[in-house]
């Protein structure tokens, strides 16, 4: 069985230069960022940018969810 290996990616930058983005990483680096996530898609799907995954980066003002249990 062959095993998968997971790798770190570093935002740091990212996080404090696109804070509150939506943004494509693909090979540990951002290809791709916008403000929502249909236009990040979008631009991708034009690049020909293939196997990017997508998220949305922290703004310093964002609320924290906690749970409980």
């Amino acid at each position: 069985m062959a095993t998968k290996r997971t790798r770190v990616v570093q935002l740091t930058d990212a996080v404090q230069q696109l804070p509150g983005k939506w943004v494509a990483i693909k090979d540990g680096k951002v290809v791709e960022a916008g403000a929502t996530p249909d236009q990040v898609v979008a631009a991708l799907q034009r690049r020909d940018i293939t196997g990017a995954y997508v998220t949305r980066l922290p703004a310093e003002d964002d609320k924290e969810l906690v749970g409980l249990g």
